[in-house]
This record gives structure tokens, sequence and C-alpha cells, in this order.
């Protein structure tokens, strides 16, 4: 059987991987266009944001792939839906550099500089929406650094905090707080299994659809998918009577996420 699997799922890997290259080469060219996209992820810096964009028109023309723009500070927030003129750049995902394979992962297939926005508006996504408006309301009630942290905390979008501060938290070995993983999921989930524990063996469900709507909000991270993923696993086996392993319960949970996105097999 292994004689049989290890090559099945290697072949099933590499040609998953080749898709996903061919995929990430594509797209229109390099050039001036009208860009309209949606604001998935904003990053401050000193007078300028960088932003993450999704749902991308060039010219009226949709294209897959994401892109980084680099934007006048304060003037979007996630889902915000934005119009601007610009030079979109095409990525190499055969450079030699960490950024480029994380780009590759994350399907920023694009670059480009913003001088002025043409319009904005908020986006049809609801998840979106209300990520955007937490990072509002944050803003709006505490200083400016403690907004930053709570946001980071609670979306997992960790660009929004100052850089020392950030760097400070990745000197004392504890940035795996901003990322919503497995301790943000699984809380959420067992205190839904409490709080619907009325249903029996059911509770798992509605707990699951709470985690994976928090997944949505988070914008379908790597880990926090991996995390609902594992999560769903765990509880339908416990409703039918079935043990959850560990490993075999992680290992579904990779085999899930790498069909879905292979080049994840390049992000840590």
């Amino acid at each position: 059987s292994l004689l049989l699997i290890v090559p099945l799922f290697a072949g099933m890997g590499a040609g998953f991987m080749h898709l996903a290259l061919a995929r990430y080469r594509e797209g229109l060219p390099t050039g001036e266009y009208t860009v309209t996209a949606t604001v998935l992820s904003v990053s401050e810096r000193q007078g300028y944001s960088i932003a993450v964009l999704d749902d991308l028109f060039f010219d009226g023309e949709g294209t897959e792939g994401k892109c980084r723009a680099i934007l006048p500070a304060d003037c979007a927030v996630p889902g915000d839906f934005i119009v601007f003129e610009g030079t979109p750049e095409k990525s190499d995902p055969f450079e030699r550099s960490t950024y480029a394979r994380n780009d590759f992962a994350s399907d920023i297939r694009y670059t480009v500089s913003v001088r002025e926005l043409i319009a904005s508006a908020e986006s049809a996504d609801p998840f979106l929406r209300l990520n955007g408006k937490l990072y509002e309301m944050l803003g709006e009630n505490m200083d400016r650094d403690e907004a930053s942290l709570a946001y980071a905390l609670l979306s997992g979008s960790s660009g929004v905090i100052e850089e020392g501060l950030k760097e400070t938290v990745r000197k004392g070995g504890i940035a795996h707080i901003f990322a919503v993983s497995g301790l943000h999921i699984g809380v959420l989930f067992g205190a839904a299994m409490l709080l619907f524990r009325k249903l029996g063996r059911f509770a798992w469900i509605p707990s699951w659809l709470l985690a994976f709507g928090y997944c949505a909000f988070c914008g379908f991270t790597v880990s926090s998918l991996r995390a609902a993923l594992m999560c769903g696993v765990f509880g339908a086996s416990r409703a039918f009577g079935r043990k959850a392993d560990g490993l075999e319960t992680l290992a579904f949970a990779a085999v899930v996420v790498l069909l879905l996105f292979p080049a994840q097999w390049y992000a840590a």
C-alpha cells in the first residue's frame, strides 16, 4: 500500500503545484490600467499604507490573483471597494527571494503604487465589511498602538502593528499570538460546544459553523482553515463514536489545504 500511496500523493502534489504555477503566471501584462479591487488587509507604515487587494478588474476586465498596493496613509480599510489608476507590475515566481515565495504562496501576482484614489465604497462581502468595521471601531475608541494590537489579536492581521513593537514581540518569541490558528479557533469551538451542549452529539455542527464563520472573517488564512478543519473532524468523530487521532486529523487538514492551495507548500 505504501509503495502505491507515496508515489500517488507525490505525483498529485507535483501536478497540482504545476497547475498552481501555470495559473500564477497567467494574467494581464504590465501596463497602465484603471483598477477596481476589494481591500483584503492593510498594513500601516510611516506615511503610507500597504494593502492586499482581491477581486481585481483592470480596465473592466477581470483577472485572477491578488495585488499588493502602496497607498496614501489612512485612505482605505479592509472591506473597502476602491478604484484608482496605476501600473500593476507582474510578480516573478522564479525570483530567488523569500518575498517571491511568499507572494506565490499568497497568490499575490501584481504590485502597484497608487498616488490617489478615484473612488471608494464598501465591499459587498459581509465578512470583509465586518472586518473593516472592527478596524474602524477599535481605532475610534482606543489609542493607535492599543487598537492595532487588539485588531491583530482578533483578526490575525499583524501588519497594522508598529514595527518597533512587532520586532520586540518577535524577539520575545510570542509573535504566534497574532496568527489566528488552533488557539483562537479551538477556544471558540470549545466554548460553542459548551453553549450548544443541549443538542447532544449534534452540538458540533453549529459550533463548527461558528468557527468556520470566524475563519471567513479572518480571510481564510491557512492557519485558521487548518484549525477549523481539525475541529470539524474532531467534532464529527466524537458525534459518531469514533476516536479522533491528532496526527491523522492534522494530516487530513494538511491534505485538504494543499489540495485547495498547493502553493502553501512554500509557506511556513
